[in-house]
């Protein structure tokens, strides 16, 4: 069978990475300071930290003092491969090869999602944040011992403004701070009704894991945190450029198969992440009550 009328490879590239950038999470909320600059697997691009710069009193023809900038970093490496390949046989497809590929590249795309979230939420953050742990009324609880939230109001609200004290406490900036919770931490909220969507257009509600907003908080909700389901769940709160991340995908197309009656669907995707500003970043860890 000829292939005449599929679509050619390099438009299926764009639209399943379109489709790709559509669902994710993690990824969503980190900052894409590398994207574009790196483009391969191993590569590397290192993402520049400044230390704060503080104010001094000025004395009028006095000499200035100039402190030295410390110039940290991280390096931010494509070090993430992943890919997914179908047989689509001629005998069996009884519907047009165009609608059966779609079907393939959505549930690709899904898998291909799920890969990088996973890896932000339980590699990335999980190893990179900065505020974490804490005892008494600042606690955001631990592996060994996580904070207990009920399901009342009282006790969301407890725990998001643990979160938002200890963010506070850090002179971690308003603007632009999320949080990703799970799935069941999200029920609770939706329960007491504490989910306020008016900050969202219609565009941006329940996309990438959005449920609204909380305390100044752009919340999503994700299954791929660690715990998600169980006792111990991970929680993670920051800032829009608490977390890097960038990705690549390095190939997408349908072809005809050498040693079968059939066409060929796959992708292979590249990606990687890391942490940027740990001290912006928390973690906690929660149980259903």
């Amino acid at each position: 069978m000829a292939l005449n009328n599929l679509i050619p490879a390099e438009v299926m590239g764009a639209l399943i990475y379109t489709n790709l950038r559509k669902v994710r999470v993690a990824a969503d909320v980190c900052n894409s300071y590398a994207q574009g600059l790196i483009s391969s697997y191993g590569d590397s691009v290192k993402i520049p930290s400044v230390s704060s710069v503080t104010a001094s009193a000025y004395t009028k023809n006095a000499a200035i003092s100039y402190g030295s900038v410390d110039s940290a970093s991280v390096i931010l490496q494509l070090n993430q491969q992943q890919y997914f390949a179908k047989n689509i046989d001629m005998i069996d497809e009884n519907r047009s090869i165009g609608a059966v590929a779609g079907i393939v590249f959505s549930d690709g795309v899904s898998a291909l999602k799920e890969s990088a979230d996973q890896y932000i939420l339980q590699t990335v953050m999980s190893n990179g944040a900065g505020v974490i742990g804490g005892t008494s009324a600042r606690a955001l609880g631990t592996t060994a011992t996580p904070i207990n939230v009920s399901a009342a109001a009282s006790g969301v609200l407890d725990y998001v403004g643990r979160v938002a004290q200890r963010m506070d406490e850090g002179s971690v900036p308003q603007e632009g701070r999320w949080m990703i919770v799970p799935p069941w931490f999200h029920n609770y909220m939706v329960q007491n009704k504490l989910t306020d969507l008016r900050g969202l257009s219609n565009d941006q509600v329940y996309t990438n894991g959005r449920v609204g907003q909380i305390m100044g908080f752009d919340v999503r909700v994700s299954a791929n945190l660690t715990n998600a389901t169980a006792a111990g769940s991970h929680i993670y709160a920051g800032v829009s450029n608490s977390v890097e991340f960038a990705d690549v995908l390095v190939n997408a197309e349908m072809r005809e198969l050498e040693t079968y009656f059939g066409i060929g669907v796959r992708a292979l995707y590249v990606y990687g992440g890391a942490v940027a500003r740990g001290d912006t970043l928390v973690k906690g860890v929660i149980s259903q009550s």
